[in-house]
């Protein structure tokens, strides 16, 4: 098997069915989504008793609502300078997609409003701490964007995954610039 085979293969099992029983009830169904964010396979560290009360309780409200399984990533959104691939996205993106996607497939395939899996960039940030071109984190969200929308059709259909980036929770990047300045002082 040639790399490229492996890769379509595991990128083709994404979306097929693991053919799991739907949990009888509310309850149930909350048990079962937790025990599936909170896998060890899929986490480092223990997961403290506030924690996961607060997980749980987040899960019982999108249920309850109706409303997809709300999961959101924060990270950088650049890619370290001296990487040849630099400013875009490699394959240790499309890699963590994968797994990612791996991930929630379970929770979409036993529940289906799904799960919202949001990529919160700190990519305006970074600039400022670590001396970043500001061009080269546009290039990348361009970049991270694009690999989002080549993982559509192999993901499950009730999985959406998004960018989201601290600079969109302002009206422009001057109040971006005001409020961290307001928050350093």
């Amino acid at each position: 098997m040639t790399a490229q085979e492996y890769i379509e293969t595991k990128l083709e099992d994404l979306h097929q069915p693991l053919g799991l029983t739907k949990p009888a009830n509310r309850q149930n169904l909350v048990d079962v989504v937790f025990k599936a964010l909170t896998s060890k396979k899929f986490r480092k560290y223990s997961l403290g008793t506030e924690h996961a009360d607060h997980i749980k309780s987040s899960i019982a409200l999108n249920i309850a609502n109706n409303e997809p399984i709300k999961a959101t990533l924060v990270f950088g959104g650049y890619k370290l300078w001296r990487l040849q691939e630099t400013p875009e996205v490699d394959w240790a993106e499309l890699f963590a997609l994968m797994y990612y996607t791996n991930w929630m497939k379970p929770i979409c395939e036993l529940y289906e409003p799904g799960v919202w899996f949001d990529f919160f960039s700190d990519d305006v940030i970074v600039p400022k701490m670590n001396n970043v071109n500001p061009e080269d984190t546009k290039a990348y969200q361009t970049s991270f964007k694009k690999l989002l929308e080549f993982m559509k059709p192999y993901q499950p259909h009730n999985l959406n995954m998004t960018l989201n980036r601290v600079g969109d929770q302002y009206e422009d990047y001057e109040a971006f610039e005001q409020d961290l300045e307001d928050q350093m002082n």
